[in-house]
């Protein structure tokens, strides 16, 4: 309500596909640590509707009196929001990198090909049907 972040409502989900996906390769689902423990070019891709839980540890000790803990997530990320008027917006890649001047890149190399090769291979394995989605305008 009022200016609030939105928050999914479990309790009324749509199955019906609302936007086009991607092409290309999203994150696999479960443990994507790895992916998101340090500050540089890996990625978890997401596509619509995707969600990612977060856990973490809360420190031992305890708050002093009249005190309160705040936790801060510092996160980096990008945003394709398949729109086709997007340039590249029916495609997760090329995927962003941190140090790119300017999007897309066509001067610029991806820092490590190598890890993105096997991050692809290990991580980036999800396929979207987009097929399904077009079908499901046309139907009665």
């Amino acid at each position: 309500p009022g200016n609030g972040p939105e928050r999914y409502d479990y309790q009324s989900l749509t199955t019906g596909i609302q936007w086009p996906p991607m092409q290309g390769g999203f994150t696999r689902y479960g443990d994507v640590k790895s992916l998101v423990e340090s500050a540089d070019n890996r990625l978890v891709i997401m596509g619509s509707g995707d969600e990612m839980r977060l856990r973490f540890k809360v420190p031992d000790e305890p708050v002093k009196s009249g005190w309160k803990r705040d936790f801060i997530l510092h996160s980096v990320g990008w945003d394709k929001d398949a729109n086709l008027h997007t340039i590249l917006g029916q495609s997760v890649e090329p995927l962003p990198f941190r140090e790119m001047k300017s999007y897309p890149y066509p001067t610029e190399v991806y820092p490590d090909e190598e890890l993105l090769q096997q991050d692809r291979e290990i991580y980036h394995t999800r396929r979207q049907n987009s097929a399904r989605f077009w079908q499901s305008l046309v139907k009665p």
